[in-house]
């Protein structure tokens, strides 16, 4: 069996590093027991994490970039010497392996760091990570190949994303589900639907009736939610997108009671409709 091998890139004199492991490579038959849960060998973690969500054994086979650890000094911060260094290790390994991926805690700015530089969300972790406290997140970018399997594990994840939000995802922070909806595809909204909210708006009492109709429409047109401020993208996401309800809603956020928390569902459902696509 081909071990994980390492290597340290450093950027600017140091202001930031990064360890990476080359994985994959490995034999058709360890492969094969490995997407079967017959094997399970040290290292390899990229590999055989990717390999298991629709058991294929080309992110076995082929050779894989982990990037294990990626740092940037306080101090530089914010100023794209991170992205720098993860350019820099692309075009490096550019040459050796067939894609790149990182596994790390879902903390939102992290999740927007890696997706600002093309890199695909295909699986998120329903529990937390008991070393994170975080949902672990799996990230991947073709770079000499894979380009089809990844952008199917991609749309998988991307179909089944809504529905998990209502169940096993229930949970999850929204400033985490909005970062991962820009992820999602832009779809055409049915005529009625549209009709249904803009009805909605004007009587938001009746959001049971239209559940539905904002939940579709919500999902088929992620920027529209994105365009909105802070405070409406956090009321929707919890209202429509995890289902929670109202009082569930004052609870955590403290509107200061429902009838002020009912205000407040109304101008957030008529910002949310100004930015739709009728």
């Amino acid at each position: 069996m081909q071990r994980s091998s390492y290597f340290v890139v450093h950027i600017k004199k140091r202001y930031a590093t990064a360890l990476v492991a080359i994985e994959g490579e490995l034999s058709n038959e360890l492969s094969s027991a490995i997407v079967a849960g017959k094997r399970r060998p040290q290292g390899h973690l990229l590999a055989q994490s990717v390999a298991q969500i629709k058991q294929q054994q080309c992110f076995l086979t082929e050779p894989l970039a982990r990037i294990v650890r990626i740092a940037v000094h306080p101090y530089f911060q914010s100023q794209n010497i991170g992205q720098q260094l993860l350019s820099f290790i692309e075009t490096h390994v550019a040459t050796n392996v067939a894609a790149i991926g990182a596994s790390f805690g879902a903390y939102p700015v992290l999740v927007h760091f890696w997706m600002k530089q093309d890199y695909q969300v295909i699986k998120l972790g329903f529990k937390k990570d008991s070393i994170s406290a975080e949902h672990a997140c799996l990230v991947i970018k073709p770079i000499t190949g894979l380009q089809l399997e990844i952008n199917q594990l991609k749309q998988r994840f991307n179909r089944d994303f809504p529905l998990n939000c209502l169940h096993y995802l229930q949970h999850i922070e929204p400033k985490l589900l909005i970062e991962l909806i820009e992820q999602l595809p832009h779809n055409q909204s049915e005529p009625d639907d549209l009709v249904a909210i803009s009805q909605l708006c004007i009587i938001p009492s009746q959001l049971a009736d239209h559940f539905a109709c904002c939940w579709r429409v919500m999902w088929q047109q992620p920027a529209a939610l994105k365009n909105c401020t802070e405070a409406t993208q956090l009321l929707l996401t919890r209202l429509i997108l995890q289902n929670k309800s109202p009082q569930q809603i004052e609870k955590i956020s403290n509107f200061g009671g429902l009838k002020k928390l009912q205000a407040a569902i109304k101008h957030a459902l008529l910002e949310w409709f100004t930015n739709l696509e009728c």
